[in-house]
């Protein structure tokens, strides 16, 4: 049977269409050590754990005007991935980083991630699973 092609029935209703390219996931201490070439470019990330044979995300963030290395160095995220491994003892976290791809006559503004980061948790609560 052949796969039905679906389209999108008013394009011109869709207000944001970007592509994100999402790393490897990687230890905080590669991250952190200046090894994960997306790092200056990513504006988003997912905090993920290996398990039942696929890569489930546990956070979803995003940054504007910094990396995410550093991002993930402040307080509050030092808190919430010490909660994440205090409910989840039996998992190793991660971390992957999502590049925008880019586009001609594009212009990155704190707006358009801030909606798109918007759009990815939501997509987050309805299916824990980015990486399958």
């Amino acid at each position: 049977m052949k796969t039905p092609e679906f389209t999108i029935a008013h394009p011109e209703e869709i207000l944001i269409r970007e592509d994100i390219v999402w790393s490897i996931p990687q230890t905080f201490d590669v991250l952190f050590s200046g090894h994960v070439e997306e790092d200056d470019d990513a504006y988003f990330y997912a905090i993920v754990a290996y398990t039942e044979n696929e890569w489930w995300t546990y956070y979803l963030g995003m940054v504007f005007e910094q990396c995410v290395s550093d991002r993930l160095k402040q307080d509050d995220h030092k808190k919430r991935l010490e909660s994440l491994r205090l409910n989840n003892k039996n998992l190793n976290f991660s971390v992957s980083l999502g590049v925008l791809k880019e586009k001609e006559n594009r212009k990155i503004t704190r707006k358009l991630i801030e909606g798109i980061e918007g759009l990815l948790t939501r997509q987050l609560h309805k299916s824990a699973a980015i990486f399958r």
